[in-house]
């Protein structure tokens, strides 16, 4: 049985979970935008308790505790930093 989570995850190629108000969280939006990169925002925010549990998730299965939390084709990548990371390093265009 799939969790709330992993139906997130599966629903684009691209996901990124994130708050209204994180920097980081803009910061990934606009990267992917710059770079003409499909994805899908979860603004948990808007979610209420549901945010709180796909964030609670996220930390228990992934050990990552802070937002954004980037996937990419169901993996898990990491936050705006990580993403940046696989970019620089050439690493995201082969993953895309």
């Amino acid at each position: 049985m799939s969790s709330p989570l992993d139906e997130v995850i599966k629903s684009a190629d691209v996901v990124a979970l994130g708050t209204t108000r994180c920097p980081y969280c803009i910061r990934v939006k606009k990267f992917f935008d710059e770079q003409k990169i499909a994805y899908k925002y979860v603004n948990i925010d808007d979610l209420g308790a549901a945010g709180d549990a796909l964030q609670r998730e996220v930390e228990a299965k992934y050990k990552h505790e802070t937002v954004p939390a980037v996937f990419i084709k169901g993996n898990f990548v990491g936050g705006c930093d990580d993403t940046l990371a696989l970019h620089k390093s050439g690493k995201l265009k082969a993953m895309l």
